[in-house]
């Protein structure tokens, strides 16, 4: 499968080398071109993570029950979570409007219902800082799951920032799945995403928005996802408090 969709991205990346070099103007053509790469890129990224999935499961099924019983211990309990905060509870507006493209939700949802066990990716997009707007573009899920070394995760998340950036993106969030919890935040989540928040920190000191998404793919008896959009702010003695996000769906042509 792998194999097959890198002979398809060679295949496309090669027609659009052909048609910029003939020097047309049917920029219809070229925008279906770059749109199926665009895709094919996430397919690659989906397949890796499903091998890498189906690589996991087999070693677990080889795994001492001290190692079963310790990962099943990491699952956050149902009264741990936190609620998120509304905005408008706390009498302020969103401070920035959020998009998201619905081959992207697609993609995150797919990913997390590989696995019973959770499972984490970047989110690739656009910030606008004139007009505050965030739109997530692309997913990269990673092919590690529950990641521990901390080596092996810079490298990773270093090398997904190299695939956004060749696309003309930039890291914009991560997403991550609570398998058959609620979406809502754990303490842990909310560290995790302060410190995503505190990477966004550009030269001139501003912090770009880094949007962190939950998702509970087998949570209750139906077989629609819950998800939740959420940043941190802090209180004035410094307290993080996870807040609640709405977002604006956007449909892809391709």
């Amino acid at each position: 499968m792998i194999q097959n969709a890198l002979l398809n991205q060679a295949a496309l990346e090669k027609a659009i080398q052909e048609h910029n070099a003939s020097g047309s103007n049917d920029k219809m053509t070229q925008m279906i071109l770059e749109q199926a790469l665009f895709q094919q890129a996430n397919m690659i990224q989906l397949a890796i993570a499903q091998l890498a999935e189906e690589q996991a499961k087999a070693a677990r099924t080889k795994e001492p029950e001290i190692m079963k019983q310790a990962r099943q211990d990491a699952v956050p309990a149902e009264s741990s979570l936190i609620d998120c905060v509304k905005f408008s509870v706390v009498g302020q507006k969103q401070p920035y409007t959020v998009f998201i493209g619905s081959n992207s939700l697609l993609l995150m949802d797919y990913h997390c219902h590989l696995s019973t066990d959770e499972v984490y990716g970047y989110l690739g997009g656009k910030w606008d800082p004139n007009k505050l707007t965030l739109q997530v573009q692309s997913v990269f899920p990673c092919s590690l799951n529950n990641p521990t070394d901390q080596t092996e995760c810079t490298v990773l998340q270093n090398k997904i920032r190299e695939l956004i950036t060749q696309q003309d993106m930039t890291v914009i969030g991560w997403y991550h799945s609570h398998p058959t919890s609620s979406p809502r935040p754990s303490q842990h989540d909310i560290v995790c995403q302060s410190v995503h928040q505190q990477h966004m920190r550009s030269l001139d000191g501003r912090i770009d928005p880094c949007l962190g998404v939950i998702v509970s793919p087998f949570r209750g008896t139906t077989p629609t996802s819950e998800m939740q959009l959420f940043c941190v702010m802090h209180t004035n003695d410094g307290r993080p408090v996870p807040m609640h996000l709405e977002y604006t769906y956007v449909q892809q042509l391709t």
